[in-house]
């Protein structure tokens, strides 16, 4: 029977394995690719990707905000006075 109970719990369990699969090659990724530019690259499109989608669900629930948008503008200021006065790595 499709109810809309079920479906429901279909899709969960499937976005659950999307996740979970997701994961796992975020996980595989550096012991495949030995390149510390292309680790970087990725890194940076995680962070992005991650911003997006939070962007996405403010801005599809009718909550318009830039707080999300000073606090990533902040850590990456923060990050790189470390990284120039305190010889942290980034």
């Amino acid at each position: 029977m499709f109810t809309k109970e079920n479906i429901f719990k279909s899709l969960q369990t499937i976005n659950v394995k999307i996740v979970l699969v997701a994961f796992a090659v975020c996980l595989a990724i550096p012991l495949v690719i030995r390149d510390a530019f292309m680790i970087h690259v990725l890194t940076l499109i995680a962070i992005f990707t991650l911003y997006a989608s939070s962007w996405n669900l403010l801005a599809s629930s009718g909550q318009g905000s830039l707080g999300h948008a000073a606090f990533l503008g902040i850590g990456g200021f923060v990050s790189s006075l470390l990284a120039i006065n305190l010889g942290v790595p980034q």
